[in-house]
């Protein structure tokens, strides 16, 4: 792996962005966080939009905070490279009513820092249905990482109306966190 681990870093030095699937697969087979962080600092420098999906694809599984982590910025990173999201919205929202536990928190955190209108309509038909706390409390995840103060009505709205104590009190710190966000009242 320590020569995968130089390949992957000269490479993303050099800017070869087809190396993504090749730097991902040694991904998957490291063992340690410190050599997953290395490799997805690789594929941060090189990835472009169309890779996406295949970074979203090596998300899946069990990984460490500090390895998700590094995902999510990986992913933002690219975004941010980039005019629009594309299809990374509609697939991101696909992938999070199909996963669970970090993945689908992760997966969330991503969806909050891109904000958008399509992300607001998927949160607001979320907490309209009031069957699945778990999922309503994983969706709060967006909220926690919202990247401006457009989601406060809709935070203060889940605070008035939820009778999940868990998912109030993450409501509470997500409200929090959105008025201290520079930007006009709302």
């Amino acid at each position: 792996t320590l020569l995968q681990m130089r390949l992957s870093n000269l490479l993303s030095e050099k800017g070869f962005s087809k190396a993504v699937p090749t730097i991902l697969a040694a991904f998957r087979k490291a063992s340690g966080d410190k050599e997953k962080v290395q490799l997805l600092s690789a594929v941060r420098a090189i990835a472009s939009m169309e890779q996406v999906p295949e970074i979203l694809d090596a998300l899946q599984g069990d990984h460490s905070q500090g390895v998700r982590s590094v995902f999510e910025e990986t992913v933002l990173a690219v975004l941010r490279k980039s005019d629009s999201t594309g299809t990374v919205v509609p697939d991101l929202l696909s992938r999070v009513s199909t996963t669970s536990g970090s993945e689908r928190k992760s997966l969330f955190r991503i969806l909050g820092a891109i904000g958008g209108e399509k992300v607001e309509t998927r949160m607001a038909s979320i907490y309209a249905k009031k069957s699945d706390e778990e999922y309503q409390r994983d969706a709060m995840v967006a909220y926690l990482n919202w990247k401006d103060r457009s989601a406060i009505p809709a935070v203060e709205k889940i605070i008035e109306s939820t009778g999940d104590e868990l998912l109030r009190a993450a409501a509470i710190k997500a409200l929090l966190r959105l008025a201290s966000l520079p930007g006009k009242e709302t």
